[in-house]
């Protein structure tokens, strides 16, 4: 479900997506930040102070890392509500309730983490509500295709009927 949650917004949005991923990614940035530290043995970030001095390019590794999270982070929401609302506006509740199923299928995608916090299975009930959320958008987003096809296959069917032309 988050995979297809996740690309749902690419595949289904009236619009084309016109905000591209930030190119390195964070994901990329962030497993960049280990080597940037090595580099640097003297950097201590652990400093119980105010203020801990980093060097300039452990500094920039930061800002890079925070600007591209921030950036995805936009165009996900942005996408989201292009998905779900058809519109821009990223404060419509019914964002909110996408990002809450989102998350819900996030949190049960890796068991594997989040054992220690021994949380019990979600109820089946809990799960289709969820689901729910997703196939509303889905269908609501997909009406308007089926609506056309339909009338374009009456259309078809009408211009196709040769009977009646035999008929005269």
């Amino acid at each position: 479900m988050r995979e297809l949650m996740l690309n749902l917004p690419a595949v289904m949005s009236t619009d084309p997506i016109a905000i591209p991923r930030p190119n390195p990614s964070s994901v990329s940035l962030l497993k960049q930040l280990p080597g940037l530290l090595a580099a640097h043995p003297d950097a201590d970030l652990g400093l119980d102070q105010d203020l801990v001095p980093v060097p300039r390019e452990v500094a920039q590794g930061l800002a890079a890392l925070i600007k591209t999270a921030t950036q995805e982070e936009g165009r996900n929401r942005a996408n989201t509500a292009a998905l779900v609302t058809g519109e821009t506006d990223a404060r419509h509740p019914a964002i909110g309730q996408w990002t809450e199923a989102y998350n819900f299928f996030l949190n049960w995608t890796h068991l594997d983490r989040n054992h220690e916090q021994q949380k019990s299975l979600p109820t089946d009930e809990t799960v289709r509500g969820n689901i729910r959320v997703v196939e509303d958008v889905i269908e609501v987003r997909s009406a308007l295709f089926f609506q056309n096809l339909h009338a374009l296959r009456d259309l078809l069917a009408d211009i196709n009927d040769f009977d009646d032309e035999e008929d005269e």
